[in-house]
């Protein structure tokens, strides 16, 4: 079958039949060519030499016999036939002209008429002049032995009724054969077409199940040549093919698909191995979870934190966010990293008011079910960090860090319950959409002054076109 999108006249496969079946007709056409031109050759002067015996044997009784006795000799001529195993010679007529003109002897064989193409009967000047079909002629001189002068020419003509039936087998018989040779080479062709073309059949299925996305596809290695090496650099490749989804996906398990398709396709101008950048930080951690953990068993808390993270986690791609780190029951999530993002504060705001309302749901949920519910607080910081990778060549991670990163851990602790803190460079970002509560400066550890925190209630309206999840009812009226 013709590869898809490809029609049968296009293929490789037929283009390669044609090429080597002309190439063997070619050959088949040209060595029968010789071969018969060689045999009808061979033919015709076995015909000639037989001929011109006989030729010799009539010069010879011309000049001894008496006119009378000669006649009577030559229809003892007409009756022989020198025939072969393969085809008939006959006489068909004998003439002897002294000059051009001058007819001497006039003979022909009763049985076999000598006419034109037209079927008129020919005069004995006209016997070696004019055309008669299956008419073969051979010509000799009788001179004189004195002056070595011709006296006169004898002309015979014998019939090639059977040498040209003979040709025409031995043509036939040339075309049957090589007919059957051709055929012979036209199965031969196809034979090899296939065989030369499976493997690139094989490299274009590979390729198109590739594309489909089965980076496991392999072409069997059988051949040693090109070809076979081509298969086997279409495995190297799809092995290269199956890393790199395998670095993509787990990529994007860390930050949002479409960021992870733009890392890949902007490797060049993206900065991984550390450098300065604004980013806007969040933390989030679940409340009292350590006496929650000792009052459950293993099993449901691990339940409890794998459904709760897998929304939180969620909301954060969807607002094309980073996931940094888990810290149990503790998320760390970072925006404008390692790619420029417009509006990373808003985005991150955005997506900390659509995790608190998530938990809220969640917890009906839980409490539908007899669980006792969860609540999260949730910190965002706004500033300039150290962006990179972070380890050792036996493991490495990017990540951020800073003081704006500690910030924000800092800012998380001081939640109550369900509460969004934003530090004050983030309410400057986020101030012209957000009804936020300033409170009183707090010193928090590690930090020498107090530090301005808002208590951030939620965004208003003009909000509207950066809702990546469509929940505008968490907008608030101006």
């Amino acid at each position: 079958m013709a590869a898809k999108g490809i029609r049968f006249r296009n293929t490789l496969a037929l283009k390669l039949t044609l090429v080597i079946e002309a190439i063997l007709v070619l050959a088949i056409v040209t060595v029968t060519a010789i071969h018969l031109q060689r045999q009808l050759a061979r033919i015709d002067e076995d015909a000639r030499a037989r001929m011109n015996l006989t030729v010799g044997l009539i010069q010879r009784a011309f000049t001894t016999l008496e006119p009378a006795a000669f006649e009577v000799w030559l229809k003892e001529i007409y009756r022989l036939r020198l025939n072969t195993a393969d085809y008939d010679l006959a006489p068909v007529y004998v003439l002897v002209l002294r000059g051009q003109e001058e007819v001497v002897v006039a003979s022909s064989n009763p049985r076999i008429p000598v006419v034109d193409a037209a079927g008129r009967k020919l005069e004995p000047l006209d016997y070696y002049k004019i055309d008669a079909p299956n008419l073969g002629r051979v010509h000799a001189n009788v001179t004189d032995p004195r002056t070595g002068k011709a006296h006169y020419m004898i002309s015979v003509g014998y019939s090639v009724a059977g040498l040209n039936r003979l040709v025409e087998r031995e043509i036939l018989t040339a075309a049957a054969v090589a007919g059957i040779f051709i055929l012979a080479g036209l199965v031969v062709a196809v034979a090899v077409s296939v065989t030369w073309t499976k493997p690139v059949k094989d490299l274009a299925a590979g390729l198109s199940r590739v594309q489909e996305g089965d980076f496991d596809y392999r072409i069997p290695l059988r051949r040693r040549d090109e070809l076979g090496r081509l298969a086997y650099d279409f495995n190297s490749m799809a092995d290269g093919l199956r890393d790199r989804e395998f670095v993509k996906n787990t990529f994007k398990r860390y930050v949002t698909k479409q960021v992870a398709e733009k890392i890949l396709s902007q490797k060049d101008a993206i900065s991984l191995a550390g450098e300065k950048r604004e980013v806007t930080v969040l933390f989030s951690d679940l409340e009292g979870f350590t006496p929650f953990a000792e009052r459950h068993e293993p099993q449901e808390v691990v339940a409890l934190l794998n459904e709760y993270l897998a929304i939180m986690i969620d909301i954060i791609f969807l607002y094309e966010g980073a996931l940094d780190k888990f810290l149990g029951d503790g998320v760390m999530a970072y925006w404008n990293a390692p790619l420029d993002q417009d509006h990373a504060p808003l985005k991150c705001a955005l997506a900390a008011l659509e995790m608190q309302d998530a938990i809220g749901a969640f917890n009906k949920k839980r409490v539908a079910e007899g669980k006792e519910p969860v609540y999260a607080g949730i910190g965002i910081t706004t500033g300039v960090v150290v962006a990179g990778n972070i380890g050792s060549e036996k493991k490495m991670e990017y990540t951020v860090i800073g003081d704006k990163v500690n910030l924000a851990q800092r800012i998380e602790g001081q939640t109550d319950r369900g509460q969004i803190l934003v530090d004050g460079t983030t309410y400057a970002r986020i101030k012209d959409y957000s009804y936020a509560t300033p409170l009183p400066p707090s010193r928090l550890r590690g930090k020498k002054d107090p530090v301005r925190i808002y208590v951030l209630h939620g965004l208003d309206r003009r909000a509207k076109p950066f809702v990546a999840s469509g929940r505008t009812d968490l907008l608030l009226e101006a």
